[in-house]
């Protein structure tokens, strides 16, 4: 992640984000915060 971060600053992001539900208390740790919520809805075969 270090890595990930130092990567995004050298091209001038303001911020980086990601999607992982799984993950988030490992994302918490590096101090990321929740942002927003995601919403799915899967179809089922047709």
């Amino acid at each position: 992640m270090d890595r990930a971060e130092d990567w995004a600053q050298s091209i001038g992001a303001a911020y980086l984000t990601l999607a992982s539900r799984r993950a988030g208390t490992f994302y918490q740790a590096l101090g990321y915060e929740d942002s927003a919520t995601f919403y799915k809805k899967t179809f089922g075969e047709r």
